[in-house]
């Protein structure tokens, strides 16, 4: 999927000018959610990533935080396929 149909999907524009590529499938979906994170994200903090004036540390931690929540969403999910057994591999 090309950036500019994610943009208007999304209802705004590609502010950098992008070399051609096109997306299709499961990437093209992980665009799109990426692009929609984006937008929630600046509408709760009203600032982008790019723009946000973190330090370094505070950077680091985020990221910490964030995998230690992944963590645990795989561990949940680790749980729930052990009690299905082995005939749902």
């Amino acid at each position: 999927m090309r950036p500019e149909v994610i943009a208007n999907i999304l209802g705004c524009t590609v502010e950098e000018e992008q070399s051609e590529f096109t997306v299709s499938g499961v990437e093209a979906e992980v665009c799109l959610e990426i692009a929609r994170r984006q937008q929630f994200g600046l509408a709760k903090y009203g600032v982008t990533v790019e723009d946000n004036p973190l330090s370094l540390i505070g950077w680091v931690i985020h990221a910490k935080q964030e995998a230690m929540d992944l963590a645990v969403y795989l561990t949940k999910i680790e749980r729930v396929l052990r009690n299905l057994g082995d005939d749902n591999r």
